[in-house]
């Protein structure tokens, strides 16, 4: 389960950096109109994952994760982990939730827009944090 997580984090940070890597490497645009369409889905399942990750594992081991390097680096991945999925797959969120509160969606909109000028940071954030948990 840790290396799904772990594959997704930097799946969902790969996408995240598209417009960063696209700039660098025109031509694996055809890899990324194949991805993309996926990008919601992938970005719902590891924001249910990050939840998921820091309920179980991060809030009731808070102190200890502290005292260490990989603790600190364990908690960043799943902040991350939750701020990538919510950005990634905020239009599905969205359509979902839409008709059933329009105040949420109003002040998921607005934490989005803020969060959509980190998404490169939080994307290449999330494939460090991933290929060191691989490590």
């Amino acid at each position: 389960m840790a290396t799904i997580f772990t594959l997704l984090l930097i799946f969902a940070g790969l996408l995240a950096c598209s417009n960063l890597i696209l700039a660098k490497m025109p031509d694996s645009k055809k890899l990324f109109d194949k991805v993309a369409p996926y990008s919601g889905f992938v970005g719902v399942v590891l924001l249910v994952y990050g939840l998921f990750y820091a309920i179980k594992y991060v809030l009731p081991y808070f102190g200890t994760m502290l005292q260490s390097l990989a603790g600190w680096l364990a908690i960043a991945a799943v902040v991350d982990a939750v701020l990538l999925g919510f950005l990634l797959g905020y239009a599905l969120i969205a359509k979902w939730v839409g008709d059933k509160s329009p105040q949420a969606l109003a002040k998921g909109e607005k934490f989005r827009a803020k969060l959509a000028m980190a998404q490169i940071p939080l994307g290449i954030a999330g494939v460090a944090l991933g290929i060191y948990s691989l490590i």
